[in-house]
């Protein structure tokens, strides 16, 4: 019996083994089909297959399986083609720790000055992740501008008619809210300063939230604890809001 060792008709790579058949018309002749032969391939190593080319085996780089990264930017990289090496595509297997990282004589290097200045660009990203949280609070709270205008009337309007005693013409803005609600004009002026100081208070305390939560963030001395400070941040913010359960009327 003879065995046959076949190859890949396009890269010539060795991709399996079979018995012979031998020749209907010629004894002792074995048929040999196409991209095949009866040369014993070497045993290829790791990172190695046997090619066969130029009538005869010969042993590849093969590096199509290995994960790679990039000594570049640390992205992955992937080589398709036999004998391709990862100098030839400058890769590594070592894939890179952290973005912070370049790649100098054969290794990785943390660059302080790259670490340094990935931080601040996180923590710039980070103060405007906490001012758009904040804007979108605020306008939970306040609605439109008109609204926030209509508020600030009524407000001023009922401090006014408390100022008087509760005496004197029962200014519109109360009369309207003491109509709605079916109440004295005293009773509706007490509950729009209840509301406007609740209402003021909540926002008084999103832009305390908000300045402290950007001032810890441009003060951390990591990346981690940056993120920390502003998901931390980002939910005491949203929780401004649950102190204000309603705007004034």
């Amino acid at each position: 019996m003879k065995t046959l060792y076949h190859y890949h008709p396009e890269t010539g790579e060795f991709i399996g083994e079979s018995a012979a058949d031998p020749s209907p018309l010629e004894p002792h002749v074995w048929l040999i089909p196409a991209h095949a032969t009866d040369q014993t391939p070497p045993k290829a190593k790791a990172k190695q297959v046997a090619v066969f080319a130029g009538e005869k085996w010969n042993l590849a780089s093969d590096w199509r399986a290995v994960a790679l990264w990039s000594t570049e930017d640390g992205a992955p990289v992937s080589i398709r083609d036999i004998g391709v090496t990862p100098n030839e595509v400058q890769a590594t297997e070592a894939p890179r720790p952290s973005p912070a990282h370049q790649w100098r004589n054969g290794q990785w290097h943390e660059d302080a000055d790259l670490k340094s200045a990935l931080l601040d660009a996180l923590k710039n990203q980070l103060c405007q992740q906490i001012d758009a949280v904040a804007d979108q609070v605020r306008r939970e709270l306040a609605g439109d501008p008109l609204r926030v205008a209509e508020y600030d009337r009524a407000a001023q309007e009922a401090s006014a008619y408390q100022a008087a005693g509760y005496s004197g013409e029962v200014p519109a803005s109360v009369l309207s809210w003491a109509q709605a609600k079916a109440w004295s004009p005293q009773a509706a002026a007490e509950d729009i300063l209840r509301a406007a100081r609740q209402w003021e208070a909540a926002l008084y305390g999103l832009r305390d939230q908000r300045l402290k939560t950007k001032e810890a963030i441009r003060s951390a001395t990591d990346q981690a604890s940056a993120q920390a400070l502003a998901d931390g941040g980002q939910q005491a913010l949203r929780a401004v809001h649950q102190t204000a359960d309603s705007p004034p009327p």
